[in-house]
């Protein structure tokens, strides 16, 4: 689990990570039809987070498991550090 409450975006000079998320080389590579217009740097960048894994016809096939934990909008607010 990687804990940031301070970061607001996923990924602000990467904003379509919100569209395509964050996924192995293969899940690309094997769908290239799908992902062939999209900018590379996303593609490049959506890999980054998730290190070694494959993508097979049943899906991809995790080698860890990342959860991300931010002070999105979109999520419910981050645990309070106060200790009041």
């Amino acid at each position: 689990m990687l804990y940031a409450p301070h970061i607001r975006e996923p990924a602000t000079t990467h904003p379509a990570i919100e569209q395509i998320g964050y996924h192995w080389r293969d899940y690309f590579v094997k769908q290239w039809v799908r992902f062939k217009d999209q900018y590379w740097g996303d593609l490049a960048h959506s890999t980054h987070l998730r290190g070694a894994g494959t993508y097979e016809v049943n899906g991809e096939c995790d080698r860890v498991i990342v959860t991300l934990a931010i002070a999105s909008p979109r999520m419910s607010p981050p645990l309070s550090t106060s200790t009041t």
